[in-house]
């Protein structure tokens, strides 16, 4: 499943890897895009599912063998983001996996999109006085990341030495290898997912 698909790109990807693919969004606009993408790919299998609250999937318990969360999870209201992930977890099989990327992190000081600074350290109680109807744009916490699904899942980083996250990073940004390897030799030495100390996290995590 491909939470929060947006216009398709991670679920094309997916599907011309081979994969059966369910594409979910709460935005139907972005469902209508993400299908007409994927038909220029000539992809007719993906399954495309406008679902406007998330927090009832309507899907089996243990149904699917792996979600993806690609930039999105930071987007998701504050006051809903338990019960998501509950049910993130509820549809995802046993041994199956978590992937979480491009998320961006309330760790670093400057919210990436809006590019405000200090923002992330801003108490949620001032947002009432922004004038904005869900208040100021935040980065998630990495503990919530790693832990918001459930107690019973393991970080595939760590299990591998971080040996996947620095082949991946280093195919992505060749330009910036002496950086992640830095980076990767400090996760190391405090055994913390290289990917909770960027300004967009990422991990795969597994269901015991």
């Amino acid at each position: 499943m491909e939470f929060g698909s947006n216009v398709g790109a991670s679920v094309i990807v997916y599907e011309s890897l081979g994969a059966r693919v369910v594409a979910v969004d709460i935005y139907d606009d972005y469902i209508n895009l993400a299908r007409l993408n994927a038909a220029q790919y000539g992809l007719n299998n993906i399954s495309f599912i406008h679902e406007p609250d998330m927090r009832k999937l309507l899907f089996a318990d243990k149904y699917f063998d792996l979600t993806n969360c690609n930039s999105v999870l930071e987007y998701v209201e504050f006051n809903k983001i338990n019960i998501i992930q509950s049910e993130i977890n509820r549809v995802l099989k046993s041994g199956g996996k978590i992937v979480i990327t491009g998320s961006r992190s309330r760790l670093w000081p400057r919210e990436v999109p809006s590019k405000k600074r200090l923002v992330n350290y801003r108490p949620r109680c001032f947002d009432r006085f922004t004038g904005l109807p869900n208040g100021l744009q935040r980065g998630i916490s990495p503990w919530l990341v790693r832990y918001g699904f459930g107690r019973n899942y393991n970080n595939i980083d760590i299990l591998d030495k971080f040996e996947s996250y620095l082949r991946s990073t280093l195919t992505i940004f060749p330009s910036k290898a002496t950086s992640f390897r830095a980076l990767v030799s400090l996760a190391r030495i405090v055994w913390i997912s290289p990917g909770f100390f960027t300004p967009n996290i990422s991990c795969m995590l597994q269901k015991e």
